[in-house]
């Protein structure tokens, strides 16, 4: 009987689906990738549960981070495939960025962030580049992620953070294609 009550008691570790490659077409090619897009960012940080009418609540996903991209295209020519790169800030230890080209339009980036309620503050940019179902790369965009944290303790100024470093990043990259 206590063997049985502790079996159903088991968490069952959180999972993803790894980021699926985009599949290239091309003979859809045209030479012209899609526009840059507009990109939602949406932050979900680790925390140590909640308390619910039926008691505290957990799962095996408390500890991650997330971070979804979701692009949104202003014109018809939509991107179907998304290149991640760092650009600025630090990112958190255990997430990886996908090293191809990988399907979209979103994109879930994870890394373990803790099973507790106070979080450090987030900080970094990444440029996406959008690409056609013909494997044409669009017009990047630099995204910056932020998130202030929770941390009850904070002193002093920081270095620049990433979301400063962006502006300043795209406004070197409108300049210099101006030039």
């Amino acid at each position: 009987m206590i063997l049985l009550a502790a079996a159903s008691a088991v968490a069952h570790a959180c999972s993803f689906p790894p980021l699926a490659p985009l599949m290239v077409d091309a003979t859809r090619t045209d030479g012209l990738g899609p526009s840059a897009p507009d990109v939602e960012v949406e932050i979900v940080r680790g925390t140590a549960g909640h308390d619910t009418p039926r008691g505290w609540q957990v799962s095996s996903c408390n500890d991650l981070g997330l971070v979804e991209l979701t692009v949104r295209s202003a014109t018809e020519e939509a991107a179907v495939g998304l290149a991640l790169d760092w650009v600025a800030g630090e990112l958190p230890v255990d997430l990886l960025l996908p090293e191809e080209i990988v399907s979209g339009p979103s994109v879930l980036l994870h890394w373990v962030d803790g099973a507790v309620d106070e979080q450090e503050p987030l900080d970094f940019a990444l440029r996406l580049t959008p690409f056609d179902e013909a494997g044409d790369a669009g017009e990047p965009v630099v995204v910056s992620i932020f998130d202030p944290g929770s941390t009850a303790c904070r002193t002093g100024a920081g270095p620049l953070p990433a979301s400063g470093a962006v502006l300043l990043l795209a406004l070197a990259l409108t300049t210099r294609r101006r030039a």
